[in-house]
């Protein structure tokens, strides 16, 4: 992934903000019977074909497949837990790993350029 620029990582975060704010917003929405929030929540993921549209500019559809999916797992699974009181089993808790063990292969070439400068 060698060469990816500033504005390619920013606009992945975005993207994984706009997601996971999203998904928050319709989950939020579902459990109150709440159609308003509804709204932004399913706006939110138009928003999300525009961003990659821009990101596969800028990257391979792969690799920020990848990072985007992990990042946007690992998230989501934080604020299942925390905001809505979700649980999970070791089942759930192996796949976190895993996917948190992927995520870090698919950067393995940007960690160590990082760590070498």
């Amino acid at each position: 992934m060698k060469g990816l620029t500033n504005s390619y990582w920013i606009l992945l975060i975005i993207l994984i903000i706009v997601e996971v704010s999203s998904i928050t917003m319709i989950k939020y929405a579902a459990m109150n019977n709440d159609k308003i929030l509804l709204i932004p929540g399913i706006i939110g993921f138009g928003v999300l074909g525009y961003i990659l549209f821009n990101i596969f500019n800028l990257g391979s559809m792969a690799i920020t497949n990848a990072i985007w999916d992990i990042l946007s797992i690992i998230i989501i699974t934080i604020i299942a837990i925390t905001l809505f009181e979700e649980k999970i089993d070791i089942y759930h808790g192996i796949g976190l790993f895993f996917a948190i063990l992927a995520l870090l292969l698919v950067n393995k070439s940007d960690i160590q350029e990082t760590f070498s400068r």
